[in-house]
């Protein structure tokens, strides 16, 4: 290419400084709506509060964050409407280093009826505060929830959810003030139980605080007055493929199926790989709550170039053949798995390295390079993203990197 003919093509590009085509993170990004693609493949279903699908699935990066920021997005008129719950908020860590001396405890597949009442506990008191906030009866209130001849013990509950002034205990506090009031030892065997929860020895009053929460899941929908969404993501964040964590995640399905009615939506963003880790011994009975994302290469096309026109401000014709070179996408496309996060990384490195090139459009060397780049985050990334399956996989990728393929018949 002559170098008259190289500045003509530069003069032409629309690049002049770092370009911003939007967050990896989708919870980061405040734009995404001006650019979110396929809005009634998953985020209309996930908006309708009388749709069944409560699971969005799919591998990382596939776009499940997207979809509940985006119900942020959509939702900001009425934000009080809207509970998020991370592990940042739950007891994850503390589950993980959980070392109870109750054989009902010790062993998670016997134990998931107190994972499961954990969970029901954590959202039932998340959606019962935000409906009662400001409300100066919050002990009556309450115990219209947990409706019982038993003050005392509702008290109880009552006090392992509001802190002595009066606020609210944060998740993980009251995670393991529960386990902590029903903290037992049992012989499975002849059904001998006791501890600090006191229990009766007529079966119908056994496990009674858990049975106040059991009866308080079938009347919460009756006394809400709102619609409640309920988001729930980056269960992955801590996630360690632990007996104890994978029993909690898998209660979650257990909870979800009771709770999730009008007027409470939850939707709930997790990762293929650990729901295929997930205890769950009737995985089919949850299939009518799950939602696979998958994208076709067109729609994630269609996704940079929205991006590309919010950044840039050019007309869509520009993008391939002056921003881009005209085929570029084709190659692009290649050298990724197609899914969203991954091309919006990479298309963002080729912009961005062919700034720093002094470019004022992308080219093939621009392209060449960021593929570099972007080879070794992916090699980072994945070896973050499988180290409690693959424990070693760092070692085997080492042993790949910057080799020739070779292939040879047999």
């Amino acid at each position: 290419m002559s170098s008259q003919k190289s500045k003509s093509m530069k003069r032409k590009g629309v690049l002049k400084r770092a370009v911003d085509i939007g967050r990896l993170v989708a919870e980061e990004d405040p734009n995404l709506r001006s650019y979110y693609v396929g809005r009634e493949v998953y985020l209309d279903r996930a908006l309708n509060i009388d749709d069944p699908i409560i699971f969005y699935m799919g591998p990382k990066g596939i776009g499940k964050s997207a979809v509940l920021q985006m119900i942020r997005l959509e939702k900001e008129h009425d934000i009080k409407r809207i509970i998020n719950i991370s592990p940042d908020d739950l007891a994850f860590s503390a589950l993980v280093n959980l070392h109870p001396e109750s054989p009902i405890l010790a062993d998670v597949t016997k134990g998931q009826w107190l994972f499961k009442s954990l969970w029901d506990y954590i959202l039932l008191m998340e959606l019962w505060e935000r409906e009662n906030s400001g409300t100066q009866d919050i002990l009556k209130n309450f115990m219209r929830l947990f409706r019982s001849k038993d003050e005392r013990r509702i008290r109880k509950l009552f006090n392992i959810t509001i802190t002595d002034k009066g606020n609210p205990l944060t998740l993980t506090d009251r995670i393991i003030q529960l386990i902590k009031e029903v903290e037992i030892s049992a012989k499975t065997e002849s059904v001998e139980v006791s501890g600090k929860v006191k229990i009766e020895h007529d079966v119908s009053s056994q496990f009674q605080l858990l049975s106040e929460i059991n009866h308080a899941v079938k009347t919460l929908p009756v006394i809400l007055r709102n619609e409640y969404y309920v988001l729930i993501d980056d269960l992955d964040l801590y996630w360690e493929n632990e007996p104890n964590q994978n029993a909690f995640i898998a209660a979650l399905f257990l909870s979800l199926r009771r709770l999730s009615r009008r007027p409470v939506k939850f939707i709930v963003s997790i990762r293929e790989d650990i729901y295929r880790c997930l205890p769950l011994t009737d995985k089919d009975k949850s299939r009518d709550r799950l939602q696979l994302m998958e994208w076709d290469l067109n729609s994630v096309r269609e996704m940079l170039e929205k991006r590309i026109l919010f950044a840039l401000k050019c007309k869509p014709i520009d993008i391939w053949g002056n921003v881009f070179p005209i085929n570029s996408f084709d190659m692009i496309a290649k050298h990724s798995t197609k899914k969203p996060r991954e091309l919006i990384r990479l298309v963002d490195l080729c912009l961005n390295r062919a700034v720093m090139n002094g470019h004022k459009r992308v080219f093939e060397d621009d392209i060449s390079e960021a593929l570099i780049e972007y080879s070794i985050e992916r090699l980072g990334d994945l070896v973050s993203e499988y180290r409690f399956i693959y424990p070693n996989l760092d070692v085997v990728l080492q042993k790949f990197y910057g080799k020739q393929i070779t292939l040879q018949s047999s």
